[in-house]
């Protein structure tokens, strides 16, 4: 999955330059596009068997991995690849042009993934549950106060509204010391959340036009009427 996270970079250090978040999110775009590559090529080849190598099994250790590493933070790609391979699965069925071997197989690969990310779902009222929010808060505390010793800052992340993002970057680089590929997991969770954050501000601005055209349409024909 580092090949996954490994596209996303940055210019320089410089936070504020508009020229890094560009490039961040068309590295992530890169990281997106070489996921589905990927993904469609090695499908693909799950169909045929050449020599002793079996891609199929290959391809079930696979799909396994990315199941285990769904939701740990090291492994931000495993979301992004799941979603990826669910779509690729869903046409091959639904492809009846395909032979039924791989249609039945697709089917089976995607039942496998759907059981085991219902398994993993929490309910959206449940996770923002005064309880949940509070043992999260917890075990953040928790994992800051082994890395990070400085009362001021750990004050702060009491009352961040971005603290779960900080706290898991805080983490991440902890990690790194030790894993330096976790580099990659960082920027790889930096560069999805500003394109979250972009796609959101699109939306936002999508509603606000549709909003304001009515109301400026209608003060265009008062004044036409004036007139």
């Amino acid at each position: 999955m580092n090949l996954i996270h490994s596209p996303v970079t940055t210019i320089n250090s410089n936070i504020t330059d508009a020229a890094n978040e560009l490039h961040l999110l068309n590295t992530y775009t890169t990281a997106q596009n070489v996921a589905f590559k990927f993904l469609t090529l090695f499908f693909r080849s799950c169909g045929t068997k050449q020599g002793e190598d079996d891609y199929r099994i290959i391809f079930e250790n696979f799909l396994a991995d990315l199941l285990t590493t769904a939701n740990r933070p090291e492994w931000p790609a495993s979301e992004i690849l799941l979603t990826l391979l669910s779509r690729i699965l869903m046409t091959n069925f639904s492809n009846s042009s395909l032979p039924i071997q791989i249609r039945l197989q697709s089917l089976e690969y995607l039942g496998s993934v759907a059981a085991q990310l219902r398994k993993d779902t929490i309910e959206l009222d449940v996770l923002n549950s005064r309880e949940n929010q509070h043992r999260l808060d917890q075990v953040i505390h928790k994992t800051l106060t082994s890395i990070e010793t400085d009362e001021d800052v750990l004050e702060v992340h009491k009352t961040d509204p971005l603290r779960y993002h900080r706290s898991l970057i805080i983490y991440i680089n902890e990690l790194s010391q030790s894993e330096p590929t976790c580099h990659f997991s960082k920027m790889f969770h930096i560069g999805q959340w500003l394109r979250d954050v972009n796609i959101t501000v699109e939306r936002l601005t999508q509603t606000l036009t549709k909003r304001t055209k009515p109301s400026t349409i209608q003060a265009q024909l008062v004044f036409d009427d004036i007139d």
